[in-house]
């Protein structure tokens, strides 16, 4: 939005320099980026995350489907399902200027960190995957509600019970309000995949329990992410 910047930096020194040199300017450390390349290759937008990264700016990166060089670079790579530019670019439209919207989260690989083939039972092995609690701030001035919606059948299996998961979203939402987001509620099932709860994803039901919660939300202007395939399915059934 700053034509005489991008002449001024373009003839002086590249095209490609455009936005690291205004990030130069402009940023700071703690800082949040968000970049936006249709194909994720474009070179200034590359750029400018190299400098982000080297100064301690965090990277919210936005981009087709397709592979790319941002999606290694950001510290959260949000992917739009299509390789059709207009549908992209349509989708950032959306992203960037919600206004009474609803953003379902799924908490393991989106939140913090998945271990393999085990379930997290404690604070002490509960990891925020890196740039999430900067990614929620962000997403706090956008959304109007926000939740965590997960599966947790390891209280059913006899690992874990239900307070040792109290303490882990306890912990969750403290450290989320510390750095300025917001979670308004933490929605999970605790049922074995083998029963085909209604309120276990890829079924709804716990999106129809936020429902009920809040009753001002509406599918139609919702948006999921998750990491699986189940949260792709719940995503569609809202």
């Amino acid at each position: 939005n700053n034509p005489a910047f991008c002449t001024a930096v373009s003839n002086d020194f590249s095209y490609d320099d455009i936005f690291s040199r205004e990030l130069e300017a402009l940023g700071n450390e703690g800082d949040v980026l968000v970049a936006l390349s249709t194909s994720g290759n474009s070179k200034n937008v590359i750029n400018a995350i190299d400098y982000a990264k080297i100064n301690n700016i965090k990277v919210i990166g936005f981009s087709g489907e397709s592979e790319n060089l941002m999606n290694g670079k950001c510290d959260i790579a949000i992917k739009i399902p299509s390789k059709n530019t207009p549908r992209v670019q349509e989708a950032y439209k959306l992203i960037l200027h919600i206004g009474q919207w609803t953003l379902f989260l799924d908490r393991d690989g989106v939140i913090n960190k998945r271990l393999p083939d085990n379930y997290v039972r404690s604070i002490e092995e509960f990891e925020f995957l890196g740039g999430v609690k900067e990614a929620l701030f962000w997403f706090s001035q956008y959304f109007d509600r926000i939740f965590i919606v997960t599966n947790q059948q390891g209280i059913d299996k006899g690992i874990m019970d239900h307070e040792d998961l109290y303490l882990i979203h306890d912990y969750l939402l403290s450290e989320v309000e510390k750095s300025g987001g917001k979670i308004d509620q933490i929605y999970y099932c605790p049922h074995l995949s083998i029963e085909k709860s209604y309120y276990r994803k890829p079924n709804p039901g716990m999106a129809i329990m936020a429902k009920e919660d809040f009753p001002e939300i509406e599918f139609a202007s919702s948006i999921m992410v998750g990491d699986s395939y189940s949260d792709i399915v719940f995503g569609n059934k809202l």
